[in-house]
């Protein structure tokens, strides 16, 4: 009965014609397989999880899509802080023969690392190889919540990411291809009073940041078009307990452009400002910062967008503005909240006056419900982002290239299979919202 519900599922899909394409750079993923070794600090474990579906795979070079039947296996492996993950697949045309690019190439079997940690982000020494989600410099004012997986399962990518904090100073830095290395950045910051003693003020951290894209259009035939981002940051923890806490902290930066884009007119040098308080309040993660920027530089430029606008054949920096002035000023907002780790909630806003690449306003919600909230047997999670929002009803028209939206729903028959359905939406490079669709068995052991 359970393997005849995924094969009507199955047909279903085929019947609509639907395709399958992921979106990631979320903070709650939706879509991909869940690692089942959450907790870096069990002594150890193994487990072997699986999936049989349907996925549709887009050629990168021929922008052509054909539906594939997908079978997978996702091996995992903790000892200690050490976490192992593959990511094993195989997909069949319909004459039943394996599609072999996926394993022709050495860079073919990189991409099977799922992933390769060392602890949990927040430790003293944090490192990870292979996909990325969410991954945030500093305060995010360079890049927050940038993703490697925004393609995926069109396109694996394999990065690294590295944190440590010896508490008198830290560094963090990420790669987000290490077989092209063009998404690359890090933080190093150093308390100067740590060991003063003083309650407070032995916290204070002051930073420097650094993130460029040798390749942002995707082009490797072009040119001096590359782009760096530079800041300097201070931050100054005022309280901080299980409960309740908050910080201070501000944020400078300056953009670098390369010659592709000064040539045709883009200001280079644009400076970015932002301060503002973040913490913890119970149950609830929150930050309000504002921000003052020049119209030739954006904010969290390396965002949950970026490889999505990159990998269009286009990209943002050439929209920048030929002039510094007037200047963009605007707030941002953050609240998230873990109501009794049944249900993740929460969203951001962010508007900015003298909007030259007509983003802002842009709004962004997510939510996950875990499965114990309805008896175990099913969970849900979906997230929501939108540029160009001027009022409410905007919400509501999503055929735009500017939204980029993500469900999934999860039934789960047993403890160790998941009937799964993803339904996405991007754009691709026409700016045509492409709106797609995956079933899936999950099945762990």
């Amino acid at each position: 009965m359970k393997l005849t519900l995924s094969i009507v599922l199955q047909l279903c899909l085929f019947a609509a014609g639907a395709r399958a394409q992921f979106m990631g750079g979320t903070t709650i993923p939706v879509g991909e397989p869940v690692p089942s070794q959450t907790d870096p600090d069990k002594k150890w474990g193994a487990s072997m999880g699986g999936n049989i579906g349907a996925s549709a795979i887009t050629n990168p070079d021929t922008g052509k899509t054909e539906i594939f039947n997908q079978v997978a296996l996702q091996p995992e492996l903790s000892l200690y802080k050490l976490g192992v993950g593959l990511d094993l697949y195989l997909y069949f045309d319909s004459n039943g023969k394996v599609r072999g690019e996926d394993w022709d190439h050495s860079e073919d079997w990189l991409s099977k690392i799922w992933y390769v940690r060392w602890a949990k982000k927040g430790d003293p020494l944090y490192a990870r190889l292979g996909g990325l989600s969410n991954v945030t410099i500093g305060h995010g004012f360079i890049m927050g919540g940038y993703s490697n997986r925004v393609r995926y399962p069109d396109t694996r990518r394999v990065g690294a990411e590295l944190a440590f904090d010896a508490g008198w100073a830290g560094a963090e830095g990420m790669v987000g291809d290490l077989q092209n290395g063009s998404v690359n950045g890090g933080r190093v910051f150093v308390r100067p009073i740590y060991g003063s003693g003083l309650p407070v003020l032995k916290n204070t951290a002051v930073g420097v940041s650094a993130v460029m894209d040798r390749n942002p259009d995707g082009n490797r035939d072009v040119d001096s078009d590359q782009v760096a981002v530079y800041g300097a940051d201070v931050e100054l923890p005022i309280f901080t307990n299980d409960l309740i806490s908050a910080k201070l902290y501000g944020d400078a930066a300056q953009m670098e452009l390369g010659k592709y884009y000064t040539d045709r007119g883009v200001k280079n040098h644009g400076m970015g400002y932002a301060g503002g308080l973040l913490g913890k309040l119970l149950f609830l993660d929150w930050r309000a910062e504002m921000r003052s920027v020049d119209r030739n530089f954006v904010p969290n430029f390396f965002d949950g967008f970026y490889e999505i606008d990159r990998s269009s054949g286009t990209h943002k920096a050439a929209g920048l503005a030929n002039s510094d002035t007037p200047r963009q000023v605007g707030p941002y907002a953050q609240v998230y909240a873990n109501i009794l780790n049944l249900i993740k909630i929460g969203g951001t806003y962010e508007k900015m006056t003298n909007d030259p690449l007509q983003i802002y306003p842009r709004v962004r919600g997510e939510a996950r419900t875990d499965p114990s909230l309805l008896m175990g047997k099913v969970d849900a999670a979906a997230t929501y982002e939108r540029r160009h929002v001027y009022n409410a009803r905007q919400l509501g028209h999503t055929r735009n290239p500017d939204s980029v939206i993500a469900a999934e729903i999860a039934y789960h028959p047993n403890d160790n299979m998941r009937i799964v359905v993803v339904m996405k939406q991007t754009f691709d490079a026409y700016g045509t919202a492409v709106r797609t669709t995956q079933v899936r068995s999950d099945v762990r052991f």
